[in-house]
């Protein structure tokens, strides 16, 4: 077992490697769209992990399913979130061999999505509210609002984020660029 997670670990650790070592100059836009790619991500899967089990904490030892939160938005939040995270180290390493990974990953998620026993028997213990949460949340992976008002939300804060990020590379953007033409000048 040791060895399948250390070859998992690695697996699974290459885009950010990749991304690390890239030498290459990389556009400031790039890193800006990046960091807001990675942390949408990582929020996101902080926001279902916590939520699912500080629900199924809350009322243990109930067995319940949890239908609310990000989980009415998508049934599977965590394969977006992934997505996000191993994307944002690919845009930023500058090898498209990179992508191979996350093309790995969306395919294995994609196919489990399709695969009846994934879920683990969800359907059989939870009967009827686990049919009714697949009838009401239509999304499968991307946290899609139906609600206007939840949406305005989540564009209000998406939109923060980017002109946060905006201006970080117009008032930092000039320096790096200056810097990046002295490095070459002296070399």
């Amino acid at each position: 077992w040791g060895f399948v997670l250390l070859l998992v670990g690695l697996a699974y650790a290459w885009p950010a490697w990749c991304a690390w070592r890239n030498t290459a100059p990389v556009q400031p836009a790039l890193v800006a769209i990046s960091i807001m790619v990675f942390a949408l991500g990582s929020l996101t899967n902080v926001m279902a992990d916590v939520q699912m089990h500080a629900t199924k904490a809350a009322l243990a030892p109930t067995k319940t399913l949890v239908t609310t939160g990000i989980y009415r938005l998508a049934r599977n939040p965590n394969y977006f979130a992934d997505w996000l995270r191993y994307g944002s180290f690919c845009l930023i390493s500058g090898k498209k061999r990179s992508f191979l990974l996350l093309f790995y990953i969306i395919s294995l998620n994609c196919a489990s999505l399709f695969d009846p026993n994934q879920k683990g028997g969800m359907a059989e213990k939870y009967g009827e509210q686990y049919h009714q949460w697949l009838a009401d949340t239509p999304s499968l992976i991307v946290p899609v609002p139906q609600d206007y008002r939840v949406a305005m939300r989540m564009g209000l804060v998406l939109g923060a984020w980017g002109l946060t990020y905006l201006v970080f590379w117009l008032v930092a953007g000039p320096k790096v660029k200056k810097e990046e033409e002295e490095k070459k000048k002296a070399n």
